[in-house]
């Protein structure tokens, strides 16, 4: 396990140890536990699309075209004349 998805791991233990973990004394409303848990599911989210567009790039990074050489994006910006 890298050290990404290490911290994506106990960043989502800790949330979910977070909301588990009621308040002392008090009861929490409804609409606070929709928030938190929207918020929650929301960040584990953007984790795993950083995580899946790493290997993605990882992945791509890897690959070799087959005649060895390197892939070149050039862009062609028109002349303008002056007037």
């Amino acid at each position: 396990m890298t050290a990404p998805q290490m911290l994506a791991v106990v960043i989502a233990l800790v949330l979910i140890i977070t909301i588990a973990t009621p308040a002392r004394a008090e009861a929490l409303e409804p609409t606070t536990i929709i928030l938190i848990v929207g918020v929650a599911v929301t960040i584990i989210a953007v984790v795993a699309v950083v995580i899946i567009a790493n290997v993605e790039e990882r992945r791509r990074a890897a690959e070799e075209r087959p005649d060895g050489s390197a892939m070149v994006v050039a862009l062609g910006v028109p002349a303008t004349e002056s007037p």
